[in-house]
């Protein structure tokens, strides 16, 4: 078996959390906490190693291994670490840095900022942070309904698990609607027996909080 990604966790709440937990068996995980009983309680509970410290500062992150990581995942509540953290990793050499926000209109100035993947609730789910480190978060998410649902565009891969499938035979959450497929230069209004093809980009409607369990569905 190769070597596994190293993925560094900043923030050990419960989005924080949760993403260990997902990504624990899959990829090398450092997770960076500054509370001392919060760290130690993770610590517990996963097998990772837990670095009780600021994230902010060049030390911790090198205990992190930070020159070694593929992928940075800042998940504080504060806007201003998460956006100084991941850019320290890029001087470091981090691949790729995805941050929280907690207000979408800040997602311009942090890709600006040279943040990679930038992620706001309702959207910060595990599978759906997962998804954007191995690249199958989708670029094209966009909040409808006051941020109850999302309008989001997801290619269809050739190990995607809707290749070769009609819509109707998919195990995709009851709370979404394919609302229409692009094949090269057609767009295509499905129904049911619409056979869904690799290559094809699917247009999805999903309640936010279905977002993760849809990616899942679909990876």
């Amino acid at each position: 078996m190769g070597e596994k990604n190293k993925v560094i966790v900043v923030g050990g709440g419960k989005f924080g959390e949760a993403l260990v937990e997902r990504l624990q068996k899959k990829y090398d995980v450092y997770l960076i906490e500054r509370d001392k009983n919060k760290a130690e309680k993770i610590a517990e509970k996963y097998d990772i190693l837990v670095i009780n410290g600021d994230a902010t500062t060049n030390d911790v992150l090198l205990q992190a291994d930070v020159k070694n990581a593929d992928v940075l995942v800042s998940l504080t509540g504060e806007e201003n670490i998460n956006l100084m953290v991941c850019q320290l990793a890029k001087k470091f050499g981090v691949k790729k840095t995805i941050s929280r926000i907690n207000l979408k209109e800040h997602e311009s100035f942090f890709k600006e900022s040279g943040i990679d993947v930038v992620i706001s609730p309702p959207s910060i789910v595990a599978a759906s942070i997962e998804g954007a480190i191995h690249d199958t978060l989708p670029e094209n998410v966009v909040q409808i309904c006051n941020g109850e649902a999302e309008l989001i565009e997801i290619p269809v891969g050739e190990n995607s698990e809707a290749s070769g499938k009609k819509i109707k035979d998919l195990s995709i959450p009851k709370e979404c609607i394919i609302s229409a497929i692009v094949r090269g230069q057609k767009l295509i209004i499905p129904k049911g027996d619409t056979k869904i093809k690799e290559g094809d980009v699917l247009s999805i409607v999903v309640k936010s909080e279905y977002l993760g369990k849809l990616l899942e569905s679909l990876k």
